[in-house]
C-alpha cells in the first residue's frame, strides 16, 4: 500500500540513499524527508488539473462590513481548506460531472436531451484574493477544484512514480551533494510527469467518448 514513507523510500532507493521505517526517526533522510515531501506533494498536485484530485464543495459565503466587500463582486465567499487550485464555478442550478476539463453533461429544460457545456461556456467570472478569498457573481456558488490529497492511496500509480522522482531530486541535493544525480532525477521526474499528464487526459477523452456513446444510445 502506497504511504508517504514508501514514496520516500522509493526517491530515496533512486539515488542510492538508506531508506527509512518512519518520516519522525531521528536520522538525517527522515528530517528532508519529512521537510520535503508535503510541499513536493502540493507543487505536483498544482501543476495539472488531476483528475484523482477533483473536488466539489459549495462554497460558505463570507459576513462581511460594507466597507470590507469588494464593489465589483455581488458574493464573497471562503476557499475549502483543502482547495490547491480553483478549476471553475457551477452554473447556479446545474449538477456538473467531471469530465475533460470541466466538461459536464445535464438534462436540458425537457428533460430529456443531455447538453454538454464547456468550461468556457460553464464558468461564471471570479476571482481569488489573499485571505483564501474567492469573489464571483454566482449566488450560493459550488466550486470545483483541485484538492490537496494527503491519502496516497488515493494517487494514481504514473503520479507515485512522477512524485518519487521529484523528490530524489531534490533529496540527491539534500542527502548526496550530487547535482549530476539531481539532473538526472529532474529529466526523470519530467519524462514521468508528462506521462502521468497524457495518461490523465487519455483517462478523461475515454470518458468523453463513453458518455458520447451514452447519449446516441438514448
Amino acid at each position: 500500500m502506497t504511504s508517504a514513507v514508501s514514496l520516500c523510500n522509493l526517491a530515496l532507493t533512486r539515488i542510492g540513499a538508506q531508506t527509512i521505517n518512519d518520516l519522525n526517526e531521528a536520522s538525517s533522510a527522515a528530517r528532508h524527508c519529512s521537510a520535503l515531501y508535503a510541499p513536493t506533494r502540493d507543487a505536483l498536485l498544482q501543476s495539472q488539473a488531476w483528475r484523482f484530485a477533483r473536488a466539489r464543495q459549495v462554497l460558505a459565503e463570507l459576513q462581511l462590513e460594507m466597507g470590507e466587500r469588494p464593489s465589483e463582486w455581488a458574493h464573497v465567499y471562503a476557499l475549502p481548506v483543502d482547495c490547491l487550485t480553483p478549476l471553475y464555478i457551477e452554473p447556479s442550478g446545474r449538477a456538473v460531472m467531471a469530465g475533460r476539463g470541466a466538461q459536464s453533461l445535464w438534462p436540458d429544460e425537457t428533460g430529456t436531451l443531455p447538453v454538454t457545456l464547456r468550461p468556457a461556456q460553464a464558468t461564471p467570472d471570479f476571482e481569488v484574493r489573499a485571505g483564501r478569498r474567492i469573489l464571483s457573481d454566482q449566488p450560493e456558488a459550488t466550486l470545483i477544484y483541485t484538492a490537496r490529497i494527503e491519502d496516497p492511496t488515493r494517487f494514481d500509480p504514473l503520479f507515485v512514480e512522477a512524485l518519487s522522482w521529484r523528490l530524489a531530486a531534490d533529496l540527491a541535493s539534500a542527502l548526496k551533494g550530487d547535482p549530476r544525480r539531481r539532473q538526472e532525477a529532474l529529466r526523470e521526474a519530467l519524462t514521468v510527469t508528462n506521462a502521468a499528464r497524457a495518461a490523465d487526459a487519455a483517462a478523461a477523452t475515454i470518458r468523453d467518448d463513453y458518455d458520447a456513446a451514452w447519449i446516441r444510445a438514448r
